[in-house]
């Protein structure tokens, strides 16, 4: 097979799919205009998202590499092991439909998505069709840990006649329920909006306002690359929402629902929003439309009982807060609520059930403590009370 080096593919496709000749190889000067009219940022930053440019060391990794597209697991695992340095991984193989996936674990240390841009630029180098490909599974809620990491993860593919093999660099996988290949804009914002919520993670522990600016850049970048990149959207509105921006905010967030409107944590955080505006009804009813599309997710039955229980519908706010406990057992926010609640209500029997349970697995939490020594003077003060 005649090898050919495929060069910044994803840029080929963003700014010459109008039909100029094809070009595989980008002097500096080009790059640089490239990267700084239309995404905004320095070559080097952009070597972060995009498929690396294949270099002397690359070329080295795929030198001995025998190329054999009726082979395409055994190529793939070779170049796992070459970009990971690994000579040994932990492989299961899953099919779902027509799609055959090599799952790998890597050191918790390393990163997926830079060896997942390595991984498509050396098969590429080695002439396969390598393709990027969302995989999603069904956790039956959406948290922004579980919507951002989860629901939009990307692996590699590389395509063989009818089917795509998976090489997935990620730690402790499980079963996917769904796959798509991306072309690679949609790759591409899909990698900004992760870097983004990496950037934004850092700057919430360390306060350093560089990786703050960092992540509005790949939010921004992710948002400008496709007109409906929902989770890029809603990301930068929680940034606007602790800046207090809360009207940028809701735009960004009604963009977001437009473009994708299963995407319940756009929709949590726009009842965030009209929480803070006093639209207390217009914040339940989106609430409700959440659980309606996700019956199982825990935080939000956990935040609808915790309006109820504000309101002192107090029926309401113990349905809630049961379903979250229910669907996620070790969730103590709405274990401490519903003791509350129970407190309130002078239900003693029942606080002291839930304190013990709540005990047994959060055995030093202050807060149940607290709860406890609560409970006990409620119950010195009873017969005062019956008097």
């Amino acid at each position: 097979m005649k090898r050919r080096i495929l060069i910044l593919p994803i840029l080929f496709m963003i700014l010459f799919i109008s039909g100029c000749a094809q070009k595989y190889m980008y002097t500096p000067p080009e790059l640089e205009s490239i990267f700084k009219t239309k995404l905004n940022m320095n070559p080097s930053e952009a070597n972060e998202f995009l498929p690396f440019i294949p270099s002397e060391k690359t070329a080295e990794m795929v030198r001995d590499i025998p190329v054999n597209t009726s082979n395409v697991q055994a190529v793939g695992l070779i170049l796992m092991r070459k970009i990971t340095s690994e000579g040994k991984f932990n492989v299961t193989m899953k099919r779902v439909e027509d799609t055959t996936a090599l799952i790998t674990e890597i050191p918790r240390n390393a990163d997926p998505i830079e060896h997942l841009n390595t991984f498509i630029a050396l098969a590429r180098q080695l002439g396969f069709e390598a393709v990027y490909v969302k995989v999603t599974r069904n956790m039956g809620y959406n948290s922004d840990e579980y919507f951002n990491y989860v629901e939009n993860h990307i692996c590699a593919g590389i395509k063989s006649g009818s089917q795509v093999f998976l090489f997935d660099f990620i730690n402790n996988p499980r079963a996917y329920k769904s796959y798509k290949i991306l072309n690679d804009p949609e790759a591409i914002a899909i990698i900004m909006n992760l870097r983004g919520v990496q950037n934004d993670r850092r700057f919430l522990l360390t306060g350093k306002n560089e990786f703050k600016e960092k992540a509005l850049s790949c939010y921004r970048a992710a948002v400008d690359l496709t007109s409906d990149s929902a989770p890029a959207m809603n990301n930068l509105a929680v940034m606007d929402i602790r800046e207090g921006n809360l009207a940028e905010a809701e735009e960004l967030l009604h963009r977001s629902l437009k473009a994708d409107n299963s995407m319940n944590v756009a929709r949590y955080n726009l009842a965030e929003i009209y929480l803070r505006a006093g639209r207390m009804e217009e914040a339940i009813e989106l609430l409700k439309e959440n659980i309606e599309k996700s019956p199982r997710d825990p935080y939000t039955n956990y935040r609808l009982g915790m309006l109820y229980f504000t309101q002192k519908k107090n029926a309401e706010a113990e349905e809630c807060f049961k379903k979250a406990i229910s669907y996620k057992k070790d969730y103590f926010e709405p274990r401490l609520s519903m003791i509350s609640l129970y407190l309130a209500a002078n239900r003693i029997e029942d606080a002291k059930a839930l304190l013990k349970d709540s005990n047994l697995i959060f055995p030093e939490n202050t807060k149940l403590k607290y709860m406890g020594d609560a409970l006990t003077i409620t119950e010195e003060e009873l017969p005062l009370d019956a008097e």
